[in-house]
């Protein structure tokens, strides 16, 4: 039966993509982020996907129906600190909170302890906002791109300043926002050395007061965003290689203190990252940091797929570049927008508690991944999807990465935890608040029902025990005490057929 099992998880680890060894039982915090380690996979937690990738026949003989996952905190083990990896895409909107919920955004956002926000698609989040965009902020390209006049900064200068105020490090992209069916400002420049005279400037004005601007910190400019999007970029790739061998010696020239990066593919552009890594090497360009986008069905897909990524960088030889993503989040069933009623329940989907689930699950395996910088798309947007939806009201998402940031500002002392009889799809984090109590959070996503039991540390009893997991109320909120065991040193929760994220608090006895 053994040898069964070990065969079904080959199987199944082979779906993920991913080639370390197998395991049975999943085990955070193997990995540092120094850069010699980085060039051991081995330092990696092995991600095994969620049974639901396979046949049910061979997925319930690995984790039977009902679940029953068992997860461990382990004192004895050493592990790294928590790291501040739940940034964000964009940041406060440029207007005031919108008049239909009456909290104070700059305030929720602010309690979020946001620590990056790469910046693209603002115009989205602030309709009729001249942000970010290179075309938004210098309108005409035949003007003269030394003359200050020609460029439109003030609405840029004031939706940038809070996230300065605030501390948060910014990502500034420097591109175009994204366009669905038009191509007004997504075709390449016209003149590459004009468009990097341009980007130049921008950088001045925001890193040495150039045309009454500022001397802000923000060190980070990637080159464009999804150039093997045709709805982002609308050319040839091999365009886009031409303006990073353009922009990036000149910015490096002018900037030696500054980084610059790219290429922000999409999830699926491998083979234009691995053309995009092979171009920069051989032809000795600049690059200091490398970002994608990432949209997967699945936690376990995501954080398997960071470790591919690491494996190239370091195959092309950029073992101390920082790998990081600039946009993630679930990816909705695509097939489901074929008609509006099936769209609306895929954006409630992705947009409520599922997508809030998912979201602790990838917060707290993050740790665990080669990703040095994270940002969760996005702050807030129209669509319903973000942490904030249209109307400025939080999602159950956003409560997910409150509770993160609460957990991460208090931690003294981040503590390994073990998770057996689950799929890389359940994922957590245990750390030491600074009052000396335990803190637990976890993400289940799993459509399977069953029960989840926590082992009680030594010394400490549960004083709280939280989920959510209801679209109706979603924040986290005390369990039911029907759905709570505590029997033998250990707290046994029981789960319904939905995807559901936990809170415990262990106090000393």
């Amino acid at each position: 039966m053994l040898t069964r099992i070990l065969s079904l998880l080959a199987v199944c680890f082979t779906l993920s993509g991913a080639t370390a060894q197998i395991a049975t039982e999943q085990v955070a915090g193997t990995n540092t982020t120094d850069a010699d380690a980085m060039k051991t996979k081995a330092n990696y937690t092995v991600f095994i996907p969620d049974p639901g990738e396979l046949p049910t026949s061979q997925a319930q003989e690995i984790f039977p129906d009902p679940l029953d996952i068992r997860i461990d905190i382990d004192f004895e083990k050493t592990m790294p600190a928590l790291r501040a990896l739940h940034g964000v895409t964009n940041y406060t909107p440029l207007h005031g909170p919108s008049c239909s919920y009456p909290y104070d955004l700059k305030t929720m956002i602010r309690d979020l302890h946001i620590p990056c926000s790469y910046f693209h698609d603002d115009p989205y989040v602030n309709p009729g906002r001249n942000l970010i965009d290179v075309s938004r902020i210098f309108p005409l390209f035949h003007a003269d791109e030394n003359d200050p006049a020609n460029y439109i900064f003030n609405e840029t200068d004031d939706y940038l300043r809070t996230v300065v105020e605030d501390g948060v490090r910014i990502i500034y992209r420097l591109g175009e926002t994204i366009e669905v069916g038009t191509h007004y400002r997504t075709r390449p420049p016209k003149d590459y050395a004009k468009w990097t005279r341009i980007c130049l400037n921008i950088v001045r004005h925001y890193t040495q007061g150039w045309g009454n601007g500022f001397h802000w910190p923000m060190k980070d400019w990637a080159v464009w965003e999804e150039p093997n999007n045709p709805n982002l970029w609308h050319g040839d790739f091999e365009e886009y290689l031409q303006l990073y061998k353009v922009f990036a010696p000149e910015f490096k020239k002018h900037f030696p203190d500054l980084n610059v990066g790219g290429p922000q593919t999409t999830t699926i552009g491998y083979r234009f990252l691995e053309q995009f890594l092979k171009f920069v090497r051989d032809e000795k360009l600049p690059l200091d940091f490398v970002n994608y986008t990432a949209y997967y069905l699945t936690p376990a897909e995501l954080l398997s797929e960071s470790v591919k990524r690491r494996e190239m960088l370091d195959q092309y030889g950029f073992h101390s570049v920082p790998l990081g993503t600039n946009e993630w989040h679930c990816s909705p069933r695509w097939y489901a927008f074929s008609d509006p009623v099936g769209y609306g329940k895929e954006r409630r989907r992705f947009g409520g508690v599922e997508g809030a689930v998912f979201a602790a699950a990838v917060l707290c395996g993050m740790q665990d991944t080669p990703l040095q910088h994270a940002c969760f798309y996005s702050i807030r947007i129209p669509g319903g999807y973000g942490i904030f939806d249209g109307d400025d009201r939080p999602t159950a998402t956003y409560y997910v990465f409150h509770r993160f940031a609460r957990i991460f500002t208090n931690s003294t002392r981040r503590l390994a935890t073990s998770i057996a009889n689950a799929s890389a799809n359940t994922q957590s984090i245990a750390s030491v608040d600074k009052q000396g109590n335990i803190e637990v959070l976890c993400g289940c996503y799993s459509l399977v029902r069953g029960q989840l039991s926590f082992g009680i540390p030594e010394g400490y009893t549960p004083e709280r025990v939280e989920q959510i997991n209801d679209d109706c109320h979603p924040r986290f909120a005390e369990m039911d005490g029907a759905m709570v065991g505590v029997q033998d040193g250990r707290v046994t929760l029981s789960k319904h057929e939905c995807a559901t994220a936990y809170y415990l608090k262990f106090v000393r006895k």
